[in-house]
């Protein structure tokens, strides 16, 4: 399993810096071993269920069923994030955020330390005027023509 660094910005309100999205990049053969495993522990939980009375009639099929569609699908997974690390913009402090495998950017979490909102990007949106807030004038709620919020013209 290789391992790769990724820039991202990281935004906190009006403030932006830099972070680093680490992801494991799995090749052929590892994708294939966790595949086996994650079959192999469902078939194992199969004959596990089989002395389960009355539960047994739903466990062991289903788990013999879950072993090949689990296994198929951690072999098409390619690439896992891990973590993503970066200096909050909002308080300077150096951060390290745990994520779920299957996060991908943009990526909106909290700074550990206090409790600003952050957000990890690939690219920053095109510089412009600020959008305002939804239900502001001018905000995405409008409609052309000028009417906002109600679907009767009148």
């Amino acid at each position: 399993m290789a391992t790769e660094e990724q820039q991202v910005y990281v935004r906190s309100g009006d403030r932006t810096g830099e972070g680093v999205l680490h992801v494991a990049v799995y090749g052929p053969q590892e994708r294939m071993r966790r595949a086996a495993v994650a079959c192999g522990v469902a078939w194992g939980l199969a004959l596990l269920s089989i002395p389960i009375p009355i539960a047994h009639f739903v466990l062991v099929p289903g788990f013999l069923i879950a072993g090949p569609v689990v296994g198929f699908l951690r072999y098409r997974r390619e690439r896992s994030t891990e973590r993503l690390t970066g200096t909050c913009p909002a308080c300077g402090r150096d951060f390290e955020i745990v994520l779920q495998s299957s996060e991908e950017p943009p990526l909106r979490s909290y700074c550990p330390h206090c409790q600003a909102p952050l957000e990890a990007l690939r690219e920053l949106p095109e510089t412009g005027a600020p959008e305002p807030a939804p239900g502001e004038e001018g905000g995405a709620g409008d409609r052309p023509g000028g009417q906002a919020g109600s679907e009767a013209g009148g």
